[in-house]
């Protein structure tokens, strides 16, 4: 074990180093394991629509739950569809099975007839993407059934220039993030993206290919921030300036409470579990103008505290 004091006088140096330069990239690199960290889109979201975070959620949650309800209809329509589909394919599949073993007949229109109904489910997924992504093809965004909200637009027209900011899907074998078509963000359901329920997601074919969404989107921090400059300062305080938050007392703060705790192995969890503990520190010490810290603005600390325990076992 490293001495504490040493521990403690890394943490307190943070306020001083932690800002979004050169500098601070140079001190994630050197930890291999979480240099390569990103923040989901639905937690950005949140970030950019007001300065209390529970009103933010509060506006998030009403922007995807207004373009739910508004495509409200042709979703029942795809899912009635791909249900009766998919009860037919399995029908399908049992009687061609049985063709194929010799137990009936072997016609060739009823196999043929058979193998068009197996793969009807697909066709079903295949126009639910074309209808969804029609003219993205050529690069224009659709048209939306709903109220549009200019910060969302200011999103998608940033994610849809070429050379801008990037969406990045997490894959579950190798836990890498890959960056999805730019396109996705042009399509009829795109405010869908910014949930964080997998049943709104999945609703959302992903680009090119006609498969759904699983799983959140993430944006990296240097896109994170790219965007939110383009959107306009909404905060007070930020990189560059004088820090609004008690960031140190904080960070010493959550580094005692989970010095002797085991964390999750994976680095992510390990790291949303930190930031999680430091939002709840503010939120237990918020003032009387109610203002605290966003998510993005603590994941630099929660870095800087991952690291310091990490090099003191």
């Amino acid at each position: 074990m490293l001495d504490r004091l040493s521990v403690f006088q890394k943490l307190g140096d943070m306020g001083r180093r932690l800002k979004r330069t050169a500098n601070k990239s140079a001190s994630i690199d050197q930890s291999p394991t979480i240099a390569d960290t990103h923040v989901s889109l639905s937690d950005f979201v949140v970030s950019c629509f007001n300065e209390d975070r529970y009103k933010a959620a509060e506006a998030r949650a009403a922007v995807v739950e207004r373009a739910y309800v508004n495509m409200r209809r042709p979703l029942r329509w795809k899912s009635i569809a791909f249900q009766l589909t998919f009860g037919v394919s399995l029908i399908a599949l049992v009687a061609v099975w049985f063709m194929l073993s010799g137990h009936f007949e072997r016609s060739p229109f009823l196999f043929g007839a058979g193998i068009l109904m197996l793969i009807m489910p697909v066709v079903v997924q295949l126009a639910w993407h074309y209808w969804q992504h029609q003219d993205g093809y050529s690069g224009s965004p659709l048209p939306v059934a709903h109220e549009t909200d200019p910060i969302a637009e200011t999103l998608f027209v940033e994610l849809q220039r070429m050379g801008g900011p990037r969406l990045f899907r997490r894959s579950w074998l190798t836990g890498r993030y890959r960056p999805t078509h730019r396109r996705l963000t042009s399509g009829k359901l795109r405010y869908l993206l910014f949930s964080d329920d997998e049943h709104h997601l999945s609703q959302v074919s992903a680009f090119p290919s006609f498969f759904p969404l699983i799983g959140p989107l993430y944006l990296s921090d240097e896109d994170a921030e790219t965007l939110r400059q383009a959107i306009g300062p909404r905060r007070k305080g930020g990189p560059g300036r004088n820090p609004l938050y008690n960031y140190t007392r904080a960070s010493l703060s959550v580094f005692r409470e989970v010095e002797n705790r085991v964390l999750p192995n994976d680095n992510d969890r390990a790291l949303r579990e930190i930031e999680d503990r430091l939002l709840t520190w503010f939120e237990a010490h918020v003032d009387a103008s109610g203002d605290m810290p966003r998510r993005d603005q603590v994941k630099p600390y929660a870095i800087e505290v991952f690291q310091a325990l990490t090099s003191s076992t």
